[in-house]
């Protein structure tokens, strides 16, 4: 599955869209699990490679959401910068559901300008 757009902004804004009504439908549970590597859950090997594949997973989807058309080595380097941008996404839902600190479209607006600015990183846009 691809987000529709003409460009990498607009698919980002679509992807991130897409993955605020899933954290927002999900609510505690998400935050529960986005957070269970952070010490708790995470400090059993076992579990913690569980939960490093399903980050591994999660930042490969979104490449594919974006429509990353990078070269190897670009979507090697794009992987790891999505997955450290993973971290912010579990932040920023604790901020949006458990502490109630940033309405969701203040949240939509800073992961979106930050996964556009992760990617502009990797792939600069054509000038």
């Amino acid at each position: 599955m691809e987000i529709p757009g003409d460009s990498r902004q607009e698919r980002v804004a679509g992807a991130v869209d897409l993955l605020m009504t899933t954290i927002e439908a999900a609510g505690h549970s998400w935050v529960a699990l986005a957070s269970a590597g952070a010490g708790g859950l995470g400090a059993d090997p076992e579990v913690q490679a569980i939960l490093d594949e399903a980050d591994d997973l999660a930042a490969e989807r979104l490449l594919d959401l974006v429509g990353f058309a990078g070269s190897r080595a670009e979507r090697t380097r794009a992987h790891a910068a999505v997955r450290a941008y993973g971290g912010m996404v579990k932040a920023t839902s604790r901020e949006l559901i458990d502490r109630g600190s940033m309405t969701s479209e203040e949240a939509r607006r800073h992961l979106t300008v930050a996964l556009d600015a992760v990617l502009a990183e990797v792939v600069p846009p054509p000038t």
